[in-house]
Order: C-alpha cells, then sequence, then structure tokens
C-alpha cells in the first residue's frame, strides 16, 4: 500500500497497543502478573540499551532485537513453535526496526540483564509467546539466560 495507509495502519496498531498496555497496567500494578506479559523482548532489550551507552540505541530498536533474538533462542528449545521468530522478524522489518545488533557482546549482555529489575533472586522470567496473539510466563535459571545470549542470526 502507499506510505499514507501504512502511516494510518500504524498509527491504529500504536493506539491499540497503548490501550491494552495501560489496561495490563491497571490491572497490575505490581509488576508480578499479566503485566510482565508487556515485557516480551524487554529482557535482552534493556541489556542491549545498558551495554549500547545512554542513547546509542533507541528503546523501541533494542526490543525489537530482543524479541528476535528471545524468539530464535526459544524456537530452538521447543518453547516456541517452528517459524514463529520469522513471522515477528518480518513484522519487525516492516516497522523499520533493527532485528540484530551490530555490537553483540554475550558476557556484557549477561552482566547488564543480572542487573535488570526482572532478575528476582537467581531466576529470571522470560515472557514467551507460544503463538501469535498469545503470551505465556517461562521462569528459568538466571545462568540459563547465558543460551539466550547466544548470537543467532
Amino acid at each position: 500500500g502507499s506510505v499514507q495507509s501504512i502511516l494510518e495502519h500504524a498509527e491504529s496498531i500504536i493506539s491499540h497497543s497503548c490501550l491494552v498496555k495501560r489496561d495490563h497496567i491497571v490491572a497490575d500494578e505490581l509488576d508480578n502478573g499479566i503485566r510482565l506479559y508487556l515485557n516480551f523482548g524487554h529482557t535482552i532489550g534493556h541489556a542491549i540499551e545498558a551495554t549500547a551507552g545512554y542513547g546509542q540505541v533507541m528503546h523501541g530498536e533494542a526490543v525489537s532485537m530482543g524479541m528476535v533474538q528471545l524468539s530464535r533462542v526459544a524456537e530452538e528449545k521447543g518453547l516456541m513453535p517452528k517459524g514463529i521468530t520469522q513471522k515477528i522478524e518480518d513484522m519487525c522489518r516492516k516497522f523499520g526496526l533493527p532485528v540484530t545488533y551490530e555490537n553483540w557482546d554475550k558476557e556484557a549482555l549477561y552482566q547488564a540483564l543480572t542487573y535488570d529489575k526482572k532478575a528476582r533472586g537467581t531466576n529470571l522470567k522470560l515472557v514467551i509467546v507460544p503463538e501469535l496473539g498469545q503470551a505465556a510466563i517461562h521462569q528459568i535459571p538466571l545462568q540459563e539466560m547465558k543460551d539466550f545470549l547466544e548470537r543467532k542470526e
């Protein structure tokens, strides 16, 4: 479609996303339950932001890269269905979001995410997508997060 129709479509998606996010946050102020679903891609995304340095990678870009990286590993581990990563990657690309990070440093990313607020104790709660339109929490030992930081392309 035309640039205009793409922009109008994007605006309605963003508007809807904001309403969903607002409803989740109101329903779960303590960030323990349903609100965690909003964190898809954020665990790795926050680590990318932290290691890149302030202002080097926009939040949305970092989350996009985080979603794709997490999906690749989760798909390999059988936590997400085959082919879903490609769909997520295609959607990110469609909206001009990056799906890979040039300065990937597994150890630096791991160090950054161990300070992340979702690292409560020795476990980490990851949001996975068992099917498009669905979300689930998958709890892993913090150490296993290193598997999710093996660069995948």
